[in-house]
């Protein structure tokens, strides 16, 4: 009878263990698959600062990732910024002709593919930027005209970002080329303002062309180090 006892009672045993070690190995799966599947999504706010023709400019970027697979992810950034304009105005202005600087609103956009397994990678970048200001010109010594310009620039790029999977600290680096642009802007051999189209094989009529943006962020959210069982 004792012996019988026994036997149940250590056959008892062994069948927890088992289901213990089974249900463990299948939470430790579950949480890999979820990390390898669903990776928690990532969202950027960072200042950009660039050049045009020499001038700065100031932007507010946001950036989502919607897509990641392995070591590659895909992002879209918006951004809302601030930048100067230089233009040569014939009127004389305190005794001279001259270059005179004009604000400009800057709104740019980027799809952006990302590769890499770790916090730094390589980015590959299609963007739109909308550049606007209203800057004067005196057509005469003695009349003085505003024109409104506007510049649409498709541009591709490359550059470098730090990315931690896990958010927090965010830098990037990028270099972009315009290769074609439509824009609104004044033509002083015809002596008024008109459309005209601009490409990366004539970058003197481009009013936003090549430049090089970088900026520092944060990347939200800010995800803390769990211990996960052991396998």
């Amino acid at each position: 009878m004792i012996n019988k006892f026994l036997a149940s009672f250590v056959l008892i045993v062994q069948w927890s263990y088992l289901i213990n070690i089974s249900t463990a190995h299948c939470q430790s799966i579950s949480v890999f698959s979820e990390k390898k599947i669903k990776p928690p999504s990532k969202q950027i706010i960072s200042l950009n600062i660039g050049a045009v023709w020499g001038e700065p400019l100031y932007t507010l970027n946001y950036d989502k990732v919607i897509y990641t697979k392995g070591a590659w992810q895909l992002g879209y950034q918006l951004g809302l910024g601030w930048g100067r304009y230089t233009g040569y105005n014939s009127q004389l202005r305190a005794g001279a002709a001259g270059n005179y600087k004009h604000d400009a609103v800057v709104i740019p956009t980027s799809f952006i593919v990302s590769w890499g397994k770790r916090a730094s990678k390589l980015d590959i970048l299609a963007s739109y930027i909308f550049f606007y200001t209203n800057p004067s010109i005196g057509p005469s010594a003695v009349r003085i005209e505003t024109y409104e310009l506007y510049s649409n620039s498709l541009q591709i790029g490359l550059g470098w970002r730090y990315q931690r999977p896990r958010g927090g600290f965010f830098f990037q680096i990028h270099f972009k080329a315009a290769f074609i642009s439509l824009e609104h802007g004044y033509n002083r051999w015809k002596g008024k303002a008109e459309w005209r189209f601009g490409s990366f094989f004539n970058p003197g009529s481009l009013t936003v062309n090549s430049h090089f943006p970088f900026g520092v962020g944060w990347a939200f959210p800010v995800i803390k180090k769990n211990k996960s069982p052991k396998e």
